[in-house]
Parts: structure tokens; C-alpha cells; sequence
């Protein structure tokens, strides 16, 4: 559960500055929809799979996961190569009677910190996914045996059972 909430407030917030920056020139509008709404997405299939736990959900938990995984890795990608390749262009011609060349790179400096931002959140959805994937991957594998190491009832697919306490 505490795993698809950063899912979805991460993905609404991706969308979010990707939409600002897209407002500023700074992205394209494709990216809004392949980093965000995808992890929403697998956000909301895992909160679903945990209130009505059920083989289906977890398989879809699964594979919405692992799709994210892979988006999450290439805008991680995407936004370090953004970043290592931002050129800094001089678009002043000093006439007025404040300072351009002040504005543009400050501008610039804005530019690399929504970058920065949408990096770390990236990595983030990264490291969530690939955590939700083993977790997904563990509860498919428990529900098909139904009992783990320990010999007792699977806690994963079953709630109120907790495996530390049947000991």
C-alpha cells in the first residue's frame, strides 16, 4: 500500500512540473503522459491489490511494475542526458534598461533545477518500481506454493495473517 501512494503522488507530481515545463518550453508534451500517467497508473493497481487481494491484481501489480521500471529507467536517462547537454545561448542584445543576459541565465538555472527535480523523482519511481516488483513477484510466488520457508500460511495474499507471529 505505502508503496503504490508513492507511485501515484510521484506520478501526479511528475505530471505536474512536466506540465510547468512543458509551459516553458523546456520539454515536449509526450513526456507528460510517458512519466506520469504510467506510474499513476501501477500506483493505483497496487493500492487495489492490497485491498482486494487477489492473483489477478498481484500479476497486473507485477507487470504494471515492470513496464514502470523500464519508463522510469529511460527518463532517468532522458533527464541526465538533458541535463549534461544544456548549452547556454545568449538571446540579449543589451539595449534595454535591464539587465538580459542577467534573465537568461537565471532562466538557465531555473531550467537545470526543474531538470534536477524531475532526475531525483525519476530515480525515485526507479527504485519504487523495481522494490514493488519483488515484493509482486515474492506474492505470486508464496500464492502458488502457499506456504514459505518458515511453514506457515502465506501472509502476502491473505490479510490478518502475519508470519512472524505464527512462530
Amino acid at each position: 500500500m505505502p508503496l503504490g501512494l508513492v507511485q501515484v503522488f510521484t506520478g501526479l507530481v511528475l505530471m505536474s512540473l512536466c506540465t510547468i515545463a512543458i509551459l516553458v518550453n523546456i520539454l515536449r508534451v509526450n513526456y507528460v503522459v510517458c512519466l506520469g500517467l504510467p506510474f499513476v497508473i501501477s500506483g493505483s493497481v497496487a493500492i487495489a491489490a492490497y485491498r482486494r487481494p487477489s492473483s489477478s491484481l498481484i500479476k497486473g501489480t507485477l507487470a504494471m511494475s515492470v513496464i514502470c521500471t523500464l519508463l522510469a529507467a529511460a527518463g532517468t536517462g532522458y533527464f541526465i542526458w538533458e541535463i549534461s547537454t544544456q548549452q547556454r545561448q545568449e538571446h540579449c542584445n543589451e539595449r534595454g534598461g535591464w539587465n538580459c543576459s542577467d534573465m537568461v541565465w537565471k532562466f538557465y538555472d531555473l531550467r537545470g533545477g526543474v531538470l534536477g527535480l524531475l532526475l531525483a523523482l525519476s530515480i525515485l519511481e526507479l527504485f519504487v518500481c523495481i522494490i514493488l516488483s519483488i515484493f509482486s513477484g515474492r506474492a505470486i510466488q508464496q500464492d502458488e506454493s502457499d506456504v514459505d520457508s518458515y511453514s506457515s500460511k502465506s501472509c502476502l495474499l491473505k490479510p490478518g495473517l502475519d508470519s512472524t507471529s505464527n512462530s
